[in-house]
């Protein structure tokens, strides 16, 4: 292209330059109104903040303040000091019941730190332990004085609030303790409607992280428990801070700003929290209407710029759909674009490259065609003369079998039983070369049938071990096989199944030296079955593992290790495992031998199946 610049009408230049202009002026607007209002919103809320933990502290601690005054009553009456004296139950059970609102249960704990009456809609006596409860300890060591202790939960998910006093004689001598529950709704009923802004949240923090008691946003997320960090943080704030402190902390899912006073009596922490996205509500409100009014602007602009340019868009959504089809695999329609300008020309560029295209697509499938044809025509061609070479091959094995035997007499000269011995052995190598190549033949060509029947794994491999131990002792090899018990039933064409263990048996003895051992191995996990054989031979390098697959592949150029065959075994077993949905597993280093797992299916798909190459 001769310009690299597309000639758009100048109008929808002016159009573009004033939205331009009116987006970027509405954006700096936005951005000093937020810089100049967030320090001033921040400030203000922090001081809200300040002022209603103070309010929720005074209104917990009067709260409790009056509870304290009516436990004080029962536990300095008559009535408790006669039952704590001479245990008169009586007067004991009507003094609890005139205080059931506030007491959820109340209890006479004696000198011994046990439980000698409770009142719990009912008197019992329970005869309870209390020795190791802190809050009875506490109130048995501040006489005159309302201990507030941690809080159990109860039945039903209530929770409560532990209070004790200890009850003194006449003489100053210590009598027992009072212990009292009381329900947590009972401190705090009225708390829900101390705040009345809905963006403040307020919960009370136990030293733990345990929280009490939520409102709001704690209550909403079901907020149980905070982490030990930010437990620290809260505390952080009241460091050092005269009874109140302010920070900015992450709670209820969210960072923002809380207010932090303690309550002494319980060593909780009262919080009172609002979120950075509560905080900036009405920054982003401004920024809500702002937004919509340059969207308006821009809408209106957009509206006239494709009125105007509507036109010249149409050439850009024809090379649009025309790549598309062209994504899909389908060649487009010329595109016919006669504008004149830089669209015509991409236009007409695009039409060129996709003229080029579909001449390459061609030419590159009638090559495929010809290379599968040919491919094939291989196949058949190995098949047949593999099949026209058994014949003559069976009758040179027959007959040198019978001179072997001297079937019609002696021969005459030693020598002769010699060459006979050599010209049946040298058939017996080729006959099984020409298996080989007719089998591999036979699976390329998809004529190799399989017929999945239950096999017995360990007879199988015992057979096979059988058949080649008298070849692995002249060659001075150990031959060990190792079975797991109990070995399942394979669903896989027998003579297969024996043709991948032999081949595999025969590569080991191949590439085995004198006083070398191989070692056969089965076992099943996982839906499947290894069969694995493994020698201490003189093994491959790591580069030649993906190809020792493949058919005709001689990895061994050493003349004095190179072994008869012509590189077929694996190729054959490789193919016969992947028909059977297995796979393998090849390991080896030079010098250090080879292993060799076969892993099939235990239960593959059931039916007759065709081997591919």
């Amino acid at each position: 292209m001769s310009a690299t610049f597309v000639r758009f009408p100048i109008l929808w230049k002016v159009i573009l330059a004033v939205s331009a202009i009116v987006v970027l002026t509405g954006a700096l607007i936005t951005s000093a109104v937020i810089f100049q209002m967030r320090p001033v919103l921040i400030e203000t809320e922090q001081e809200t903040l300040v002022v209603e933990a103070e309010i929720q502290r005074a209104r917990i601690e009067r709260a409790m303040t009056v509870i304290g005054q009516q436990i004080t009553d029962v536990v300095t009456s008559t009535h408790f000091l006669d039952y704590a004296l001479q245990h008169e139950e009586r007067d004991l059970s009507a003094l609890f019941l005139r205080n059931e609102e506030v007491f959820r249960r109340a209890a006479f704990i004696g000198s011994d730190f046990r439980e000698t009456l409770a009142y719990a809609y009912g008197l019992e006596v329970l005869g309870e332990d209390r020795s190791d409860e802190e809050v009875v300890l506490d109130a048995a060591w501040q006489p005159n004085a309302v201990a507030w202790g941690e809080v159990p939960v109860g039945d039903e998910g209530i929770r409560y609030l532990a209070a004790a006093m200890a009850q003194i004689s006449f003489f100053d001598e210590f009598i027992g303790v009072g212990y009292f529950w009381i329900p947590f709704e009972k401190v705090f009923e009225a708390d829900r409607l101390l705040i009345r802004d809905d963006r403040l949240s307020h919960a009370l923090i136990s030293p733990d992280g345990t929280v009490l008691y939520a409102s709001r946003c704690f209550e909403e997320q079901n907020v149980e428990r905070l982490t030990r960090s930010t437990v620290r943080s809260l505390a952080a704030f009241l460091a050092g801070a005269d009874g109140i402190g302010l920070g900015e902390v992450e709670l209820c899912g969210g960072p923002g700003f809380a207010s932090v006073t303690a309550i002494p009596a319980l060593n909780w922490y009262n919080v009172v929290f609002i979120s950075k996205a509560d905080l900036f509500k009405p920054i982003d409100d401004f920024v809500v209407s702002l937004v919509a009014l340059l969207g308006v602007v821009l809408a209106a602009a957009i509206l006239a710029s494709w009125v105007i340019v509507r036109h010249s868009l149409r050439p850009i959504r024809d090379l649009t759909a025309a790549s598309e089809t062209l994504a899909k695999g389908t060649y487009p329609d010329p595109i016919p674009v006669a504008t004149g300008d830089e669209f015509g020309q991409l236009a007409h560029s695009f039409n060129e490259m996709t003229d080029r295209l579909q001449t390459t697509q061609t030419s590159l499938n009638d090559a495929l065609v010809r290379a599968e044809n040919a491919n094939q025509a291989k196949s058949e061609f190995l098949a047949t003369m593999s099949h026209e070479l058994r014949t003559p091959l069976n009758a040179i094995l027959g007959f040198s079998e019978m001179l072997r035997s001297q079937m019609f007499g002696p021969l005459g000269s030693e020598r002769y039983k010699d060459y006979s011995n050599d010209i049946h052995a040298s058939g017996h190598h080729l006959l099984s070369l020409v298996d080989d190549v007719l089998d591999i033949a036979r699976i390329e060509a998809g004529k190799r049938e399989l017929h999945p029947s239950s096999v017995a794994v360990a007879d199988l491999l015992k057979s096979c071990v059988r058949s080649f131990e008298k070849t692995a002792e002249e060659k001075g090899i150990t031959l060990s096989l190792s079975l797991e018990d109990d070995l399942p039933p394979l669903m896989a064409d027998e003579r297969a199944l024996m043709q991948i263990v032999q081949n595999l048996v025969v590569n080991a003895i191949k590439f085995t030296q004198e006083n070398g051992t191989i070692r056969i191995s089965a076992e099943a996990a996982d839906d499947y079955e290894t069969i694995l054989v493994q020698d201490d031979g003189i093994g491959m390098a790591r580069d030649d593992i993906a190809r020792v697959t493949e058919p005709f592949s001689q990895l061994n150029t050493n003349p004095y290790l190179a072994q008869d065959g012509m590189g077929l075994g694996l190729s054959i077993v490789k193919s016969l495992v992947d028909c059977h949905h297995g796979f393998l597993d090849i390991a080896s280093e030079l010098g250090e031998g080879t292993r060799i797992a076969v892993h099939l299916p235990i239960n593959p798909a059931a039916g007759s199946q065709t081997a591919a190459s």
